[in-house]
Order: structure tokens, then sequence, then C-alpha cells
């Protein structure tokens, strides 16, 4: 399932915890368990700052989050 959602810097911003996005999806996409990833490669913890995973991890200009409703891989 494949659902873009764009966020804005008004929403969230680069100060914020990653927790915010987690929770940010989990209330639009009405699910309690999420499994949430930067660029399909990594789950960061959810104190990491939004800025920190952009400025590691950003690619042209975004910071690519994917999502899950069951483990991707173990």
């Amino acid at each position: 399932m494949y659902l873009p959602i764009k966020l804005s810097s008004k929403q969230i911003s680069g100060t914020d915890k990653f927790v915010k996005v987690i929770d940010f999806l989990r209330r639009q996409l009405h699910r309690e368990t999420l499994f949430v990833y930067v660029n399909s490669a990594f789950s960061p913890n959810p104190d990491e700052l939004v800025k920190d995973l952009y400025n590691n991890f950003g690619i042209d200009g975004k910071l690519v989050v994917n999502y899950a409703c069951s483990m991707a891989w173990g």
C-alpha cells in the first residue's frame, strides 16, 4: 500500500523529534501499530531530531519516510 503524505514545515519542524512524525502518521492512517523507516533502510530512534535525519539522510531536499502496517523485515 502506498499513500503519499506530505508534511509542511508548519506541521513538523527540524527541532521536533522523529516521534512526532510517527504520531502524525498514526493519526492520519488511523493505525495504532505502524513501522516507520527512513529511505526504506532503517527505523530511526524516535528521539532523533528530524533535522539530524534530514541532514544525514535527506535526498533532493526531502526526507523520505516509508511506513508499513506490519514489520517489513526483522
